[in-house]
């Protein structure tokens, strides 16, 4: 058995009969943002390249592309809302993952503590989030949002709870103004002190305690920007302060005076002594704002109500507990662009620094005129498929597997497959399954003989153009794999009947295509009750079909997910186009993209979160479902309010392999740099080679003051490109990027090659 045998061009051409190969076809420079797409292109530079120029081309061609530049990190205090075996997926609510969290996740936010009253007894207490049911990570299109535009995150609705704030005492105070008032006590991570208590409403007024300070009486001290001086004291702790040269009544402890702005002043403590024995001090207090909390009504921050957080004190002749509920009055909203912050108290905030996609591999459903044609990256590149075919005659409707009459694609759900050349046979699906794992191929056979009258058949893969087997003879195997294993039984060779009757190997089938992240797409066939079942019975004029596919569940179990269907019929124009998208949405149902664009796109409800997107704004409509392959999910945080977050975004390192094998790779810098520049010129990747080496100028032409742009075929992914932006410098590489997605003119480039005089930014002579 000979494997992997190079056809000559000429028995390509015959074999194929107008299918798609695995090199890419010729693509000018002007073409690179239709074939480069944000899903499908990986911005290489060299690993540990720092150059300025390089990572400013690097950026400008990855916002060109529509690449997300923006990653969210988190420092401080913090806590995303997720366990170790389940991430915050799609469609979850917060009370799916959590339902409250204390110091254990918040350690100095929501930190344990201890209570100690004006009579010096100690209380301690604990502090906790309660999170409402029905906050859920959603894809959801508001008026309110962003112009409607439909977007990932939460979508909160008017009156619609978010959590509870609960401070629970484990030996309770005294519920007395005497015990409680002038104490200080730490509530999120702050130090209030209580300047009052009315036990008749179950009040507590509250001073943010930023600063405190003892003065001796006759002296001043600067507080809150304000000069304070304490002008007398006497026997009854009753104090006056000059504020800025204006005198205060008698204020008694416990007594706040307004400073302006929701700046307070309060009394704390009056230690008055005899004037012949020593000198009289006061305790104050400054803070940035009042609160007062009132069992069952808004908490007010410096005399206003903030209309979105009620209180609770639960007390009777002790103080249990203080509750704030977070019930918003209007609708909001958190995404990757906004956060939401505990109002009054500005201490907690809920966010999402990013959404996770483990992969982004696309697959689409289009018209190839008469026929339906699907894309799909399988185990050895990506495949055209033609799945079915209309008629030639009116009226119209589906009649037959494959591209057209006479181009037929032949499918089986038996285990075994007959595939005659005679009878019109084009192609056939192969796929091996076993656990998690999966493998398809799409082929062809032949068949012939030699002198001696023995028959053979060989098998290509038609998206790369290979033998995968040959000179396979009756009853003995083809590896298209070490897995997937086919054996040729009855092997006809005569004027008008070359066939080969195929049997299927241990976890092999005929109808089923797995894409390489494990998406599985039920091809066409003729078996009532089986997934993919096409009708073409007499008379049946069947005018829509439904391709059926199936996620994989988080676990990675084989459609073990959501399921999704395509539906393609008959346009107006009597060509095919996708008619219907059908599955459980998140959000509930498609949404518009964009208004002028007819995109509508919706992502499966499931932990997967497939995507499609549907295209109506041609005659024929298509669809591609963007597959994750895996767990997909929000990284959604609380946060203190000493939290901070930063951004930055990083092109992918050469060294990084498996993160743009199979997909466009747009190259930055060249050969002393990148070791995929170097791939793609046909040197040594392992050795560095500089401007002024023979191997970058012979290969470019490139010298000083130079740039160049070069689409070539990508050395590492068959059917992909590969786009060479570099210069002689850091500062050239920089200019070539500004000249194809800044200045419009790399839109224009209609060669595959251009050299760039960078000081004239013009093309180089």
């Amino acid at each position: 058995m000979k494997l992997l045998k190079k056809i000559a061009p000429f028995a390509i051409s015959a074999l194929m009969l107008g299918a798609t190969l695995g090199g890419a076809a010729a693509l000018n420079i002007k073409d690179w943002k239709t074939e480069f797409t944000s899903t499908d292109t990986a911005i290489v530079v060299g690993t540990g390249v720092t150059d300025a120029g390089d990572m400013a081309a690097a950026l400008k061609v990855a916002q060109a592309v529509g690449i997300d530049t923006t990653t969210t990190q988190l420092s401080g205090e913090s806590y995303y809302i997720e366990k170790t075996s389940n991430k915050f997926n799609f469609g979850n609510n917060i009370t799916d993952l959590v339902t409250s969290i204390d110091d254990t996740e918040l350690p100095t936010l929501l930190a344990e503590g201890t209570f100690s009253d004006a009579n010096s007894a100690t209380f301690d207490y604990t502090q906790d989030l309660t999170f409402a049911t029905g906050i859920q990570l959603k894809y959801f299109s508001d008026s309110s949002y962003d112009d409607s535009e439909p977007t990932l995150g939460f979508h909160l609705l008017a009156d619609g709870a978010i959590l509870n704030y609960t401070l629970d005492f484990r030996s309770n105070p005294d519920w007395d103004d005497g015990d409680l008032e002038t104490a200080s006590i730490d509530i999120m991570g702050k130090t209030y002190y209580i300047s009052d208590v009315i036990e008749a409403t179950g009040a507590i007024t509250l001073l943010d305690a930023s600063d405190t300070q003892t003065i001796d009486e006759g002296a001043s001290a600067t507080i809150g920007g304000k000069v304070v001086t304490v002008s007398f004291i006497d026997s009854t702790s009753k104090v006056k302060l000059v504020v800025d040269g204006v005198t205060t009544g008698s204020l008694s402890e416990g007594a706040v005076y307004s400073l302006g702005g929701g700046k307070y002043v309060g009394v704390k403590d009056v230690m008055y002594v005899a004037k012949d024995t020593g000198t009289s001090k006061v305790e104050l207090t400054f803070g940035n704002g009042k609160i007062e909390i009132i069992n069952g009504e808004n908490v007010e921050i410096n005399d206003k109500d903030v209309d979105d957080l009620t209180a609770v004190v639960s007390n009777t002749t002790t103080l249990a507990s203080i509750t704030l509920k977070w019930i918003p009055e209007e609708e909001s909203f958190i995404t990757t662009k906004d956060s939401i912050t505990l109002p009054g108290f500005e201490t907690i905030t809920l966010g999402i620094t990013e959404f996770v996609f483990p992969a982004e591999e696309n697959i689409k459903i289009a018209s190839a005129d008469e026929a339906v044609e699907i894309t799909v990256p399988i185990t050895s590149g990506d495949a055209k498929i033609p799945l079915i075919y209309l008629n030639a005659s009116y009226p119209t409707y589906f009649t037959g597997q494959g591209a057209e009459s006479g181009k037929a694609l032949e499918t089986s759900t038996t285990s075994y497959l007959v595939f005659n050349e005679s009878q019109d046979d084009e192609a056939f699906i192969a796929t091996w399954v076993s656990g998690e794992d999966s493998e398809t191929y799409y082929l062809k056979a032949d068949v012939y003989d030699d002198t001696n009258d023995i028959n053979y058949t060989r098998v290509t893969d038609l998206v790369t153009g290979d033998y995968v087997c040959e000179d396979v003879e009756d009853t003995k195997d083809c590896d298209v794999s070490s897995n997937l294993v086919l054996t040729a039984n009855h092997i006809n060779y005569t004027s008008d009947d070359k066939a080969v009757n195929f049997t299927a190997g241990t976890g092999v089938n005929f109808y089923k295509i797995y894409s390489k992240e494990g998406l599985l797409i039920y091809a066409p066939h003729s078996t009532s009750g089986t997934a993919g079942y096409f009708n073409t019975s007499a008379g049946s004029n069947l005018t829509t079909y439904v391709i059926e596919m199936d996620e994989e569940d988080k676990d990675g179990t084989l459609a073990g997910g959501e399921e999704l269907n395509i539906t393609v019929g008959v346009s107006s124009n009597n060509k095919t186009s996708v008619t219907a998208i059908t599955s459980t949405w998140l959000g509930g149902n498609y949404l518009e993209l964009e208004s002028e664009d007819d995109t509508y796109v919706g992502y499966a409800a499931s932990d997967l979160a497939t995507k499609v997107s549907w295209d109506t704004s041609a005659d024929e409509d298509w669809a591609t479902v963007t597959y994750h392959g895996e767990e997909s999910y929000g990284k959604v945080y609380v946060a203190g309010s000493g939290s901070t977050s930063s951004t930055s975004w990083a092109p992918v390192s050469d060294s990084e392999t498996s993160l743009y094998t199979g997909k466009n790779i747009v190259v930055i810098g060249g050969t002393a740099v990148n070791k995929v520049a170097r791939k793609m010129l046909g040197l040594d990747e392992a050795t560095p080679v500089y401007g002024t080496e023979a191997g970058w100028i012979t290969n470019t032409g490139v010298g000083e003051n130079e740039g160049i742009l070069w689409m070539k075929d990508n050395p590492y992914t068959t059917g992909k490109y590969a786009l060479l932006v570099a210069g002689y410098s850091g500062t050239d590489t920089e200019k070539a990027g500004d000249y194809l997605t800044i200045t419009g003119k790399g839109d224009q480039i209609a060669k595959e090659k251009f050299v760039l005089d960078t000081v004239a930014n013009i093309e180089s002579s």
